[in-house]
C-alpha cells in the first residue's frame, strides 16, 4: 500500500465520519418525535374518558404539566404540517398519531441499519490503514 492509498482511505474515512454524524443527529430527532407521539397518545387516551367541564393535567413538555379545563371533549386541533392544523376527533387523531409513528419507527430502523453499515465500512479502512504500518 502506497501513500495514496491511505491518503484515500484516510479522505473515505472522515466522508463516513461525516456521514455517521448526520445519520446521529437525524436519529436523535427521531427518538424526540417518537417520544411527542408517545406523549400525545397517552394524553388522547386520557381524554377519551373526560367530558366536558371536567379538570386534567396537561402536559406541556420537559415533564411540565398545567391544570385545564375541558370545554369540548370530542375533538382536538392537529397540526398537519407547514403550519396547517384541522380540528380531529380523538380516535382519527390517535390513529394518525399511530401511524406517524409507525412511519418513524421504520425510518428510525432503516437509518440504524445504514448506520451500522458505515461503523462497519469504516472497520474495514482502519484495519487497511493499520497494514500500512
Amino acid at each position: 500500500m502506497d501513500k495514496d492509498e491511505l491518503q484515500d482511505i484516510v479522505a473515505m474515512t472522515q466522508e463516513y465520519q461525516a456521514r455517521a454524524g448526520i445519520y446521529q443527529q437525524q436519529l436523535a430527532l427521531i427518538d424526540v418525535s417518537l417520544g411527542e407521539c408517545e406523549s400525545a397518545i397517552k394524553t388522547l387516551e386520557e381524554l377519551e374518558n373526560k367530558k366536558a367541564g371536567e379538570e386534567l393535567l396537561v402536559p406541556i413538555g420537559a415533564g411540565v404539566y398545567m391544570h385545564a379545563t375541558i370545554t369540548r371533549a370530542d375533538d382536538v386541533l392537529m397540526e398537519l404540517g407547514a403550519s396547517i392544523s384541522a380540528e380531529k376527533n380523538i380516535t382519527e387523531a390517535k390513529d394518525a398519531l399511530v401511524k406517524r409513528k409507525t412511519q418513524l419507527g421504520k425510518t428510525h430502523e432503516h437509518l440504524g441499519k445504514s448506520l451500522r453499515e458505515i461503523y462497519d465500512e469504516m472497520q474495514k479502512l482502519q484495519m487497511k490503514a493499520a497494514q500500512y504500518r
